[in-house]
């Protein structure tokens, strides 16, 4: 009994230890949130905020041209007029600035002496601001970045100096790195990383653009999704399902006939037909679920529902 009051008598002490110290620092602690793109605009009315670790971050772009200046701010509200400057960064327009709201992390394409180079840099949001160079590799240029917790995937695209002049490589290799860390390991030969969902990584073979499999980040195995997915289309996924869209005919052909299918997330088993779509116009597809599909044609949106094979048209 004795040892259980001692023992609740000390949890007690360092509580208020705990709270006595969090009142006299007097700053608020946030965790860090998933990884975002800030975007960057001109103008004030061309801003748009991000939100991580408690606070909305934007960027002003504020010198054009190359050498141009990018500035973060961040507010606690999106108060584009009065948010705190919190880093400036003197790049190029290439520039892009990524945050969990506790750190910058930062890619580019810096041109040096007519050689392109794959840069990747990182710096806190509080403190002194001194980037950590993560990478400079000559002859690259970093293609189709996507988070998963704190591992970026990316491709590069490799390029041979011919003559003077710079020679694409069509040819694609998924790489994987812990942000923060200068090591690059190399996950995927052929394909390029589109998106993450849960612990699974949707990546797209070179060999075509309709092409689409599925990484298992946890057990490293890869599964084809599908094939001839059609390109006017978001990838939509769920945490168990992938849905997409493929095209029967021609595009020069009086209508569009479209089938819409639906396979687990994980790659396993048979598609599922959800239903078929004819069009005389061609549409941009938003969303595709169990029971429907939402597209835009000609700038209005419509709802097609597979069960009543009905359109309806919809809100904006």
């Amino acid at each position: 009994m004795k040892t259980r009051k001692k023992l609740l008598w000390k949890l007690m002490f360092f509580s208020a230890v705990l709270c006595a110290w969090l009142l006299m620092t007097g700053k608020e602690t946030h965790a860090a949130s998933e990884w975002v793109r800030i975007p960057w605009g001109i103008n004030v009315g061309d801003y748009a905020s991000v939100r991580a670790g408690g606070y909305y971050f934007w960027c002003n772009q504020e010198q054009t041209g190359p050498g141009g200046r990018y500035t973060i701010y961040r507010a606690k509200t999106e108060d584009y007029e009065n948010g705190e400057r919190v880093y400036t960064f003197k790049e190029n327009l290439r520039l892009d600035i990524y945050t969990n709201g506790e750190k910058f992390f930062m890619m580019d394409e810096v041109e040096k002496k007519g050689r392109m180079y794959a840069w990747m840099g990182m710096t806190n949001v509080e403190g002194s601001g001194k980037i950590k160079v993560l990478m400079n590799k000559r002859d690259r240029t970093i293609n189709y970045p996507v988070f998963y917790g704190d591992t970026l995937y990316f491709a590069y695209n490799e390029f041979s100096v011919i003559d003077g002049a710079y020679e694409g490589n069509t040819k694609y290799t998924t790489y994987a790195m812990k942000i923060g860390e200068k090591a690059v390991k190399k996950v995927l030969k052929g394909y390029v990383p589109i998106k993450t969902q849960g612990r699974y990584l949707i990546v797209q073979s070179d060999k075509g653009s309709g092409v689409y499999s599925v990484y298992d980040t946890k057990t490293r195995k890869t599964r084809k999704l599908a094939s001839q997915v059609a390109s006017n289309s978001l990838l939509i996924t769920t945490d168990k399902y992938f849905y997409y869209a493929v095209e029967k005919q021609a595009m020069y052909d009086k209508k569009y006939t479209y089938n819409f299918y639906r396979k687990k997330l994980n790659g396993s088993g048979k598609a599922k037909k959800l239903g078929r779509l004819e069009l005389k116009r061609y549409p941009f597809f938003y969303g595709i679920n169990d029971k429907c599909v939402v597209y835009d044609m000609e700038y209005k949106k419509y709802e097609y529902n597979f069960k009543t094979r009905k359109t309806k048209k919809i809100n904006s």
